[in-house]
């Protein structure tokens, strides 16, 4: 889910943590699914909404948001 998110967004995992002020361990671990999905990475993407909507359509946006936190 979050790789689908970054590869849509046209971002490395090294940009995809600098955008979100995370570590690049961070999106590894989530990708790989060694670590879960927190409700304070949910609110990391969440505020960065208007960035992510700059690069892809909203629906889209909307669409990866559901799917991470579910």
């Amino acid at each position: 889910k979050v790789r689908e998110l970054r590869l849509s967004l046209g971002l490395t995992q090294k940009e995809m943590a600098e955008f979100l002020g995370v570590s690049i361990s961070l999106i590894q671990k989530i990708e790989i699914g060694n670590k879960k999905i927190s409700p304070e990475f949910v609110k990391l993407i969440k505020d960065k909404e208007e960035d992510i909507k700059k690069k892809i359509p909203y629906f889209t946006y909307k669409f990866f948001l559901e799917e991470l936190i579910t």
